[in-house]
């Protein structure tokens, strides 16, 4: 049976677990208790997270605020008789 869709997006993230880690989440309950806990747990009410997440969005372009960085390559230095030794 398929999955009711979501109230919001879901996106993808990666938790680093041991396998040991990993069998007790998923006998807690797994995402599914994950998210609950977290809502029953955070400091602040959900709408304060969704506007800080439509701000950080709104800055970055994204809607978790991470920002992609990418850096150019150094050009790579010619392997020359003159590099190499010096001559």
């Amino acid at each position: 049976m398929p999955r009711p869709k979501p109230p919001e997006p879901l996106k993808g993230r990666q938790v680093k677990m041991s396998d040991i880690e990993w069998l007790m989440f998923i006998e807690l309950g797994g995402a599914d208790w994950l998210r609950k806990h977290v809502k029953k747990k955070s400091k602040f009410s959900s709408e304060y997270y969704k506007a800080l997440a439509e701000k950080q969005g709104a800055k970055s372009g994204g809607a978790n605020g991470v920002v992609a960085v990418h850096t150019a390559r150094p050009k790579a230095i010619p392997q020359t008789k003159e590099t190499t030794t010096g001559l």
